[in-house]
């Protein structure tokens, strides 16, 4: 349980079902119908950032323990991770742009936490992780100085 201390201390949510569950998928599929149903940008975010934040509180449950689950659950996050930047960018909002800026550098203590308990043979997949992360952040810092170049 020093995950879930270590993810609640991070602000992160509940892990509830992960990857290992059998039950996994409806918890996937109640997410998607929910963001499929939700239809202004600003609550498109917040879903987002709830989906983001519970893929990688579920990858720091497994962290250590479970590979195949914890690698599916950093797939996951890495898939919307991107979603929420775009999101973000396009709400056009720059404290929000921030705030998932400053999440995803909070996420990247967590990746550390994830990594430190993973054994090195197999650990790269925590590793490209974060440097995705990185990238998205690169990404949108850009877009965000294009669209403001004040």
């Amino acid at each position: 349980m020093i995950g879930v201390a270590y993810a609640q201390q991070n602000n992160l949510p509940e892990p509830g079902l992960t990857p290992e569950s059998p039950f996994y998928f409806l918890d996937l599929w109640d997410e998607a119908l929910r963001l499929f149903f939700t239809r202004s940008d600003s609550a498109r975010l917040g879903r987002y950032t709830q989906r983001v934040s519970e893929r990688l509180s579920e990858a720091d449950e497994l962290g250590g323990r479970g590979i195949a689950a914890t690698q599916k659950a950093l797939e996951l996050y890495r898939a919307d991770l991107p979603r929420m930047f775009a999101v973000a960018e396009r709400l056009g909002n720059h404290e929000r742009i921030a705030g998932a800026l400053r999440m995803a550098t909070d996420h990247l203590a967590v990746l550390d936490h994830i990594s430190e308990r993973t054994d090195v043979e197999k650990k790269r997949f925590v590793l490209a992780t974060k440097e995705f992360v990185i990238n998205q952040q690169l990404q949108t810092l850009e877009s965000f100085e294009r669209v403001n170049a004040e």
